[in-house]
């Protein structure tokens, strides 16, 4: 059995696991800035070569003749290059002018280990380099013989032009220093050249600045965009080849492997970048009106509720003086905001003009106040302007005493004449009226060794407060708790079961939770099964991973008042209000036609391609018809069927609007759903799903359909017939494809519901 801890211990931890998992090597959370300073000074630097050659070779059958004036304050002034060599070996490069400049290029002073490590990545650039000069890269070199060959060609032209020493009719732009360095030596007599203190901080630090980096700016900004090469990344791996005939090889070769193992480390780092939008270069008359408002907005208390006489104030205590606290939102969304690319707000009749924050959303719950008042201490050391709003009815509430379980109950007990009831001598529920609606249940499925914290807490504080205490107990939530021990007995000993849930629940919880094993569903579910089709897994016919569905269908057996249970995750978050989420997906199913349903509910609903709903229903109702496919309605007859016993006694799935002589749109309008999917319910035939074969005890592939992830709404005949599947014929399949699969051999109500 997985080791377990006992609750009370997750508060100084609680968000340790998510912590830890930023400092993974390989997310993005842990690349480091530093590393990725060397490439951005590699790809300008090796950019801007090839934008001086283009720059010049193109300019230079138009400016031969004339003498270019240097840049001094903005105006343009003469540069003409001239390499000096001193006896240290340096290479010190003079521009002749107004104002002449000099870049200094120390060969000796930088190894080739270093120009490596400047190209690959920027893990050691942090480290400061004084007293370093900036030395010619291969690819430096090479441009500038190119430079000079290029030149070397219009010297009859120059020399008219300059009039000076044939060694400085060889014209290249070479880039200027940057402002804030101060201005280079002058030029003395013979061409010699003295370094300036200024100068010499540029020459130190190893680095060349902006300016030294970028040509002039005016001849770049005459550059159209596609004249400007792109990086080339094999230019880049040529280069890193030729250095490694040099010295130190074995380690180039090692840090050139890494990068073609991480080619992402080629690139700066996105706080490095420099975004193209917005440009602050560039203006436009604005042309919006914008409102400002006097007074910060507040939240309010969002209410999605029913507005009847018959829902009373359900309490958190049992002195009811606690009563259970509003969600907060605020009015408005921001400007511009997109609409979603999935689904739709307004099809649902779902708010989409408010906007929630983390206080509204959970500080009514326990976020945003200390662990001492009952709180959860989580959110206390962020922003928190406006926060005091939504504790101005309610206070900040102690939930450290609090048990849900009880709450729920004295809530559902207070509106008991509002729901269908279970006769105790048959079992059943009362039938439908409109008087009386019917109950629901939220499973949440849970495990052992689960690890919570204050935020899975906050969350199902916030799924049990909206959905069953605010809504007069129409939901009750539920914890289904895998025990992955199978030697536990959790059905025959109260101590075992106490330490279980001591050891793995919130003590708020413990009577919400449900426990099962897998030795229990081969009590439940007894006999052979034989082999599946495809199993990849290679996992036991009654685990959890093949299939889910099991304890589900004893929960429902155990559970007979509720019509309706949502399947849940423990990980599942919504931004609104859970009834709001949970109530209108199933209006909306409810009130679906079961014409072309099973195809509508096969692709997902994209408003800004199909347009509205009805235009989206008959895009599928010609393409349907254009591509010859049979439409599915009803129960299906396929090779190796085998009824149920409803099925046998005669008894029809379909409803009266469904009979002969009734409008076919109108057939299944009002009828509840029996599956509501997030997903589309999609034909796992030649899908590619690596589980699409894992079916047991069919002669053959029966259709199937699958909708990925099990979370969904299942009525109380559809999981009876699961069940039946399973004990009588056992029948199963994968876990996200069973439910479905027998919805469509059956003639179940089926619907995706394209929530946004």
């Amino acid at each position: 059995m997985d080791s377990k801890r006992p609750f009370g211990s997750f508060s100084s931890d609680s968000s340790t696991a998510s912590r830890a998992s930023k400092r993974e090597p390989l997310l993005p959370y842990s690349e480091i800035v530093s590393e990725k300073m060397a490439v951005k000074l590699r790809n300008p630097l090796h950019h801007c070569l090839y934008k001086r050659v283009i720059i010049w070779t193109a300019l230079s059958l138009f400016i031969a003749g004339f003498v270019l004036f240097g840049k001094q304050d903005g105006a343009v002034r003469d540069v003409t290059p001239k390499h000096t060599p001193t006896h240290n070996g340096a290479l010190v490069i003079t521009t002749e002018g107004s104002n002449t400049e000099k870049l200094y290029k120390d060969v000796t002073e930088e190894s080739a280990d270093e120009v490596a490590q400047r190209i690959i990545d920027a893990a050691r650039s942090a480290q400061e380099q004084s007293q370093i000069g900036v030395a010619p890269s291969y690819s430096d070199e090479k441009h500038h013989s190119q430079e000079q060959t290029d030149a070397s060609k219009q010297d009859g032209d120059a020399e008219t032009g300059s009039g000076g020493d044939p060694d400085e009719n060889s014209k290249s732009q070479l880039p200027s220093p940057d402002k804030s360095t101060g201005k280079g030596p002058k030029n003395q007599a013979g061409g010699k050249s003295s370094k300036s203190g200024k100068s010499g901080k540029s020459g130190k630090s190893g680095k060349p600045s902006t300016a030294d980096i970028v040509s002039d700016a005016k001849d770049e900004d005459e550059l159209d965009e596609e004249d400007v090469p792109e990086y080339d990344q094999h230019a880049e791996e040529s280069a890193m080849n030729l250095l490694l005939e040099g010295d130190n090889t074995d380690q180039l070769k090692q840090e050139l492997e890494t990068l073609k193992q991480m080619p992402w480390l080629r690139f700066p780092h996105k706080s490095q970048q420099d975004p193209e939008y917005p440009n602050p270069k560039r203006s436009g008359p604005f042309t919006d009106r914008v409102t400002l408002n006097e007074e910060v907005p507040k939240p309010t208390p969002y209410d999605p509720y029913e507005k009847t006489d018959s829902i009373h104030t359900c309490f958190l205590d049992k002195d009811n003086k606690i009563p259970a606290p509003d969600l907060y939102a605020y009015n408005g969304i921001p400007r511009h905001m997109p609409n979603p690319a999935f689904g739709s707000h307004s099809m649902f009749g779902m708010r989409d003009d408010v906007c929630f924050d983390r206080f509204g959303r959970y500080g009514p719950y326990g976020l945003g106040y200390r662990l001492a008042k009952g709180g959860t201490s989580v959110g206390m050391n962020t922003e928190s302007s406006g926060s005091d709003a939504v504790w101005e009815e309610s206070g900040q509430i102690d939930y450290s005493f609090l048990n849900w379980g009880d709450a729920q109950e004295r809530c559902s007990e207070r509106h008991w004449s509002r729901y269908r009831q279970v006769d105790r001598k048959t079992d059943e529920l009362e039938p439908p009226s409109d008087s009386k609606k019917s109950r629901q249940a939220i499973v949440i499925r849970l495990y052992t060794g689960f690890k919570w914290t204050y935020l899975s807490v906050l969350n199902f504080r916030a799924l049990i407060t909206e959905v069953s205490l605010k809504s007069g107990g129409e939901y009750t939530v539920h914890f289904l708790m895998h025990v992955r021990d199978d030697d536990a007995p959790i059905w025959s000993d109260d101590v075992t079961v106490q330490r279980i849930l001591d050891t793995n629940v919130p003590p708020e919880f413990h009577n919400m939770v449900t426990l099962w094993s897998e030795a229990q569903m081969r009590l439940f579910y007894p006999g052979k099964f034989s082999a599946p089709i495809q199993n990849p897994s290679g996992a036991d016919i009654h685990g959890v991973y093949r299939s889910a569905h099991l304890p589900l269908q004893v929960f429902s057996l155990q559970h007979q008042e509720y019509e309706h249970i949502w399947n849940w995750e423990m990980d599942m978050r919504f931004l609104g209000n859970y009834y709001e989420l949970f109530d209108r997906l199933g209006k909306w199913a409810d009130e679906q036609p079961r014409v072309r349903l099973w195809e509508r509910s096969a692709r997902y609903y994209v408003p800004a391609l199909h347009g509205d709903w009805g235009n989206f229903t008959e895009t599928v109702e010609r393409q349907t018809t254009e591509e010859g496919r049979q439409l599915i309605f009803g129960p299906l007859q396929f090779h190796g069927k085998r009824p149920l016993r409803h099925e046998q006694r005669g008894e029809s799935i379909l409803p009266a609007s469904c009979a002969v002589g009734k409008e076919s749109s109108e057939c299944g309008v009002g009828e509840p759903a029996d599956l509501i999917t997030l997903n589309p319910l999609f034909d796992t035939e030649n899908s590619g799903w690596v589980f699409s074969y894992d079916t047991t005890g069919y002669p053959s592939n029966p259709p199937r359909r699958c909708a990925i992830i099990t979370a969904s709404r299942l009525s109380r005949r559809l999981l009876g017939a699961m069940h039946e599947e399973v004990w009588r014929h056992h029948h199963s399949m994968f876990s996200e494809m069973f439910p479905p699969s027998v919805a469509l051999h059956h003639g179940f109500k089926a619907a995706y519901a394209p929530h946004p």
